[in-house]
């Protein structure tokens, strides 16, 4: 059974792929409409390992090898390195913390200001992580006499909460804002029908406050916002709740799938769809669940990125800027195709993925 929640998990997870994009949005109001970005804008390149992970951290790029983690700047030159051992790693970054995790593993680190803050050796195997702002982490495990288990670490390690869950399995957890409460996406199945569902936990009280389950619906991710709501993350719709758990909306895809989206706070979030035609579609949602935007694309994109203000899709060696009103903004024809960008906090440039090599690209 464990084999199988972990090829479902690999099917149905939503990568979201959220870049440290707030500087960006007054720095390309002030480029011009169309910028043409050539190979002599690549300002640093290094050898890309599909087994290595990528983040941004500010301005500088986190690398994440299968025995360490480290910083490069702009110039490539290395800012400090950190002992991480792991065989399938999770990176991930928020706010000044770096969360390392070793998915079907037991190890676990969390470092802020160039040094770890804390490490953990798991009984139990890790199937997802997640960190706060605030360094604290929500992990999902294998747990004996339950079907998995999520811990909740404080940002000095201590385990202040867990969750037992007895027939699902938790898909991803994250601890909000304020520390007080976490949220679980959960996956189960009954009389041969899909039960997604999500669970809202009182960290102070230790209790369940709601559990609201749904029918054929996977949720795959779950992102609070900046006020203490959630943004819950479906195969076939979005829903967001507040910070009790109770439901404010809901919106369906409408027979669309989802590659990708982004979430920007309290304004609402910007969705990426495949649609059955073959065609792309962009939409955005206002923070009342209504769709206020739809634009179809006129390339193949591969990711969304950037904030809710200015949406980054990338794809078809070129990526553009896309307003919260649907316009097009900017557009950047690139001398190659990048499979993935991370922008940097100043907006001056991005790493991206280019067939074997990742590169830091001025803007």
């Amino acid at each position: 059974m464990k084999k199988l929640i972990l090829l479902i998990l690999s099917l149905v997870v939503i990568v979201a792929l959220v870049f440290a994009g707030i500087a960006l949005t007054n720095y390309f109001e002030n480029k011009q409409a169309s910028t043409t970005v050539y190979n002599s804008n690549v300002i640093y390149n290094t050898t890309y390992d599909v087994q290595n992970r990528y983040a941004c951290l500010h301005n500088d790029l986190i690398i994440t090898t299968t025995t360490g983690t480290s910083a490069i700047n702009a110039s490539g030159k290395v800012l400090w390195q950190v002992p991480t051992s792991c065989s399938n790693p999770k990176l991930q970054v928020a706010g000044d913390y770096i969360l390392v995790a070793d998915i079907n593993g037991s190890n676990l680190y969390v470092i802020k200001n160039k040094k770890l803050a804390f490490t953990k050796t798991l009984s139990d195997k890790i199937y997802n992580a997640q960190i706060n702002k605030n360094g604290y982490v929500a992990v999902s495990t294998t747990a004996d006499g339950y079907s998995s288990k999520v811990s909740v670490m404080s940002n000095s390690g201590d385990e202040i909460y867990y969750y037992g869950i007895s027939n699902d399995f938790a898909i991803d957890a994250i601890v909000s804002p304020n520390n007080k409460n976490l949220a679980v996406a959960t996956y189960g199945s009954e009389n041969g029908q899909i039960i997604g569902g999500v669970a809202f936990a009182n960290l102070g009280s230790q209790t369940i406050t709601s559990n609201p389950t749904f029918t054929n619906l996977v949720i795959s991710n779950v992102e609070y916002m900046s006020n203490g709501d959630l943004l819950a993350i479906g195969d076939t719709a979005a829903l967001y709740y507040d910070n009790k758990g109770k439901n404010l909306w809901t919106y369906k895809y409408q027979n669309q799938v989802l590659s990708s989206f982004i979430s920007g706070g309290t304004s609402g979030i910007s969705l990426l769809f495949n649609n059955s035609v073959g065609t792309q579609t962009y939409k955005f949602i206002n923070s009342k669940g209504s769709e206020s935007e739809s634009k179809d694309l006129d390339f193949i994109p591969k990711q969304i990125s950037g904030n809710i203000n200015n949406s980054i899709i990338t794809g078809d060696r070129k990526f553009i800027t896309v307003s919260k009103t649907g316009n097009v903004s900017l557009t950047f024809n690139l001398s190659k195709d990048f499979s993935s960008v991370s922008f940097a906090e100043n907006g001056r440039y991005f790493y991206g993925i280019s067939g074997d090599n990742i590169e830091l690209v001025k803007i």
